[in-house]
């Protein structure tokens, strides 16, 4: 089996559920106006458990490199920044695997 260089960005964030929406909408409109345009990015998937308390986005990159410039860059600082100023946003983890 030849090894993939491809890397995946797993992002867990625990959302209060009345907010669970204005979070999707922040994620969706990130991923389709800057993220997606960024050298080496693949895909994303946003997922939700039943009670929308959490949501993971797991973004597929040609490498970690990608990953690693979207976050030095002012535009995956400002969507970050975003997110962790509106209330009853209660954490995120980040998680980079290659």
């Amino acid at each position: 089996m030849s090894e993939s260089s491809e890397a995946v960005f797993v992002n867990v964030i625990e959302v209060d559920p009345n907010r669970y929406e204005q979070l999707m909408e922040i994620l969706k409109e990130g991923n389709d106006s800057v993220i997606r345009h960024r050298k080496g990015f693949i895909s994303c998937l946003l997922l939700a458990n039943a009670d929308r308390s959490r949501v993971i986005t797991v973004a597929r990159w040609t490498s970690a490199d990608g990953i690693k410039a979207v976050a030095e860059r002012s535009c995956g600082r400002r969507v970050q920044k975003t997110t962790s100023t509106l209330p009853n946003f209660l954490a995120s983890r980040d998680r980079l695997s290659e």
